[in-house]
């Protein structure tokens, strides 16, 4: 009888070490580990403990996208854990700081794309007609149309249309002035440039997208 009562307190003291780790520290330490302010999450794959030591397996999430798995080591030190190993060496902070780097730019022309997509069905509701700026609506730019009529091209992008350089900054913006000059101020964003102007329409335009060092190679336009 006696060993039917020493299990459940092994197990019990497992759990109980196990819920004394929260994902949430961990997630914050390894973040503070790679001090690389533009990972948006990480995501914990595995936890191995042995006392006071943890071997944590864990992936950096970048803009939707999920890195490959590393291992990390922690200590625990009072109440909290610590990172005393991982994978950062110089060279591997060189690669993530390169792949942040491609990955943004990737995302920018994707945005331009999709701007693009957004800028034809508005044309299409629009009854070939584009926006003058990005607060015209369809109603405006084709005063006869049925439906939609409150709606601008901002309003035909998709939720996940984000600035990935900045997520809180707009992810677009317009100029009328077709030699519109970089700035750090356009950084991440996509410059909607109308062209041939007629009140509140174009009947063509410009699309760039604005890295941190100029404006993409990609430019398109009609």
């Amino acid at each position: 009888m006696r060993f039917l009562y020493v299990v459940p307190v092994f197990m019990l003291l497992c759990l109980t070490c196990r819920q004394s780790i929260k994902e949430g520290d961990l997630k914050l330490e390894i973040l503070m580990y790679w001090n690389n302010g533009d990972v948006d999450d990480v995501a914990i794959t595995d936890i191995s403990l042995n006392g006071k030591t943890a071997k944590v397996s864990a992936s950096l999430v970048f803009l939707n996208d999920t890195l490959r798995e590393l291992i990390y080591t922690f200590e625990r030190f009072k109440k909290s854990w610590k990172v005393v190993d991982g994978p950062g060496d110089n060279m591997m902070r060189m690669a993530l700081s390169s792949y942040i780097k491609d990955t943004k730019r990737s995302v920018l022309k994707n945005n331009m794309h999709t701007f693009q997509l957004a800028l034809e069905d508005f044309c299409t509701l629009a009854n070939g007609k584009y926006p003058a700026d990005l607060t015209v609506t369809i109603k405006e730019a084709y005063p006869d149309c049925k439906s939609f009529d409150s709606s601008t091209v901002l309003k035909l992008l998709p939720s996940h249309f984000l600035n990935p350089y900045d997520r809180n900054d707009l992810a677009v913006c317009s100029s009328k002035n077709k030699y519109f000059a970089w700035s750090i101020d356009c950084i991440g964003k996509v410059v909607y440039i109308p062209r041939n102007l007629n009140g509140k329409t174009a009947g063509g335009y410009i699309i760039k997208g604005a890295t941190d060092e100029g404006f993409s190679s990609l430019v398109l336009s009609f």
